[in-house]
């Protein structure tokens, strides 16, 4: 059991997050949003061993939405129990044209 927590607890520092581009908003016209394609890109993990997704790229968030020019991402992470341990998810959202 001492062994089984251990590597649970332990295992959650090898978890990388890539960092997600910045973008000057202040030249994005949001008055246009509502015409803008989505495209949305997620992983996760539960008890950090089951596998939720494949990726939680800007580049795959885009190409589910058939964008060639992002306007806007956003990042929402989602963590249950300490570190990430039980269940984790992850998803990027583009904004685009």
């Amino acid at each position: 059991v001492t062994i089984t927590i251990a590597i649970m607890l332990f295992t959650g520092c090898s978890q990388s997050i890539h960092p997600i581009p910045t973008y000057d908003i202040s030249k994005v016209d949001f008055s246009k949003s509502k015409q803008w394609k989505e495209g949305e890109s997620c992983k996760g993990a539960i008890l950090m061993i089951i596998p939720i997704g494949l990726s939680n790229s800007v580049k795959d968030a885009a190409e589910d939405g058939n964008i060639s020019t992002v306007l806007y991402t956003e990042q929402d992470i989602f963590d249950v129990f300490l570190l990430n341990i039980l269940y984790h998810h992850s998803c990027i959202t583009v904004y685009g044209n």
